[in-house]
């Protein structure tokens, strides 16, 4: 399971080898959530829509099945 991109204007792309959902939560920098979301994979990739949320750096906690993946990514 990976992110692409790190970067992202309005939607994070997940790749996931599998097909159950995923869930994604954002935090901000002082660690408050400001999206809990869940999505389906098709064709192998899960989108988020972020287009509602403010420019900035966030830390993306993705939980697919047993694994979860932190990761930080920057709005633009």
């Amino acid at each position: 399971m990976n992110t692409a991109p790190e970067i992202v204007k309005d939607v994070l792309n997940i790749n996931a080898p599998v097909l159950q959902p995923v869930k994604v939560v954002l935090l901000n920098m002082f660690g408050q959530i400001v999206l809990n979301q869940q999505a389906q994979v098709k064709n192998g990739v899960a989108q988020i829509h972020l287009a509602t949320l403010s420019y900035g750096t966030y830390q993306a906690q993705i939980h697919l099945g047993d694994n979860t993946l932190t990761q930080l990514i920057e709005k633009r």
